[in-house]
């Protein structure tokens, strides 16, 4: 039993991915790789951004998803300044941005996987628009 437990551990630590906090790097990657920036802005006690983390960012479609068209970054209210154009005071906060650092759509809150593609479908028609 143990070793099955340490396999599932290994299996998902392979699926999850790094965020970054690093704001204006994440701008000029996506410059370079002509893709918009999702931004989650959370805390380290908040559960339901802990839920986000642990299980809609550790589905594998999701992390391809994001990989494929994002560059994806995390701030903590906790110890990262949070640039003042991000004025939603709920966690998790969800802002996806284009490479200007102009707001294409906002929201709050805990998304599971299928509400999370809903977002980024929702996003991908606005855009083309």
């Amino acid at each position: 039993m143990k070793y099955i437990f340490l396999i599932l551990l290994f299996v998902s630590s392979l699926l999850s991915f790094e965020w970054s906090d690093d704001y204006d790097g994440a701008f000029q990657k996506a410059k370079k790789e002509h893709k918009n920036v999702y931004v989650m802005i959370g805390s380290a006690n908040c559960p339901y951004c802990s839920k986000m983390k642990n299980i809609t960012f550790s589905d594998k479609e999701v992390i391809s998803k994001l990989e494929k068209e994002y560059i994806y970054i995390y701030l903590s209210r906790d110890i990262d300044d949070i640039p003042s154009q991000f004025t939603m005071p709920y966690s998790p906060a969800h802002y996806f941005l284009d490479t200007n650092k102009e707001i294409i759509y906002s929201s709050a809150g805990y998304k599971d996987k299928k509400s999370f593609f809903n977002i980024l479908k929702e996003i991908k028609e606005l855009s083309e628009f």
